[in-house]
């Protein structure tokens, strides 16, 4: 027994070099660490000071060719039947908007999704401690080319990030509102399939039926505001390789 013990005690000791060498790497990551992310935010800033101008030219143009897919979004608003492979929940969240002229109406939404990407940035950087280490993934979250990219083209992306990642976040503490969040996606279906299958791999059952009643209220009202007969017209008419490629 005596004989086993000390095979034990040596069997999981660390010899000495070791033990100093992980001390230095430890010492070295702290002392090195704030410098890398006093780094990284420079480099951040540098990039969306290169970035934010030509986004805040198109986010104030008055050139609808500036306005990417916004367009497209618009005039669907404005007539009353479908357009496209998007639900027809999408023409009743555009409708108040078409009520707008299309400049005034580009800047309220792109105003919109910018408000949703710092929803973005701010849940990102919760996960981490420090003071630098917030901004880091802050800025990191803003200076991305996507995001700018999303912005500047007319996309709702920002805001489809902003419900994903909330039913994520949300989805052990709150599995009723993160059903929510991500039955919203539904605005644009093919963001749909991967939450959901995460939710049924999790058997999250209380998001699951509440992610169900989001989107079937949704589609539901879009249905009401396009006529069933337009609804029907608009399934026969998908492009399941278009749907899949956008």
């Amino acid at each position: 027994m005596r004989w086993n013990n000390l095979s034990g005690a040596t069997a999981t000791a660390m010899p000495e070099p070791v033990v100093r060498m992980a001390d230095v790497a430890k010492d070295l990551v702290s002392r090195i660490g704030p410098a890398l992310l006093f780094a990284a935010i420079g480099i951040e800033l540098m990039t969306l000071v290169s970035w934010l101008p030509d986004t805040f030219h198109r986010w104030w143009s008055t050139d609808p060719r500036d306005f990417g897919d916004f367009r497209y979004f618009y005039d669907g608003a404005s007539v009353p039947y479908p357009t496209g492979q998007y639900s027809p929940g999408l023409k009743f969240i555009m409708k108040p908007l078409a009520g707008l002229s299309m400049v005034d109406a580009w800047r309220v939404y792109v105003g919109v999704n910018a408000a949703a990407m710092l929803g973005v940035a701010y849940l990102a950087q919760r996960g981490v401690r420090s003071f630098e280490a917030k901004l880091a993934v802050f800025l990191g979250v803003l200076a991305l080319p996507q995001t700018q990219w999303a912005l500047r083209s007319g996309h709702f992306t920002p805001i489809l990030a902003l419900l994903a990642l909330s039913g994520f976040l949300l989805a052990e503490r709150k599995p009723w509102l993160a059903g929510l969040c991500i039955g919203l996606l539904v605005a644009k279906p093919q963001y749909l399939p991967v939450p959901a299958l995460f939710l049924l791999w999790t058997r999250n059952w209380k998001a699951l039926v509440a992610m169900a009643g989001s989107l079937a209220a949704l589609t539901g009202i879009g249905i009401m505001t396009i006529g069933l007969h337009w609804f029907v017209v608009q399934l026969q008419t998908i492009d399941l390789a278009r749907v899949i490629d956008s």
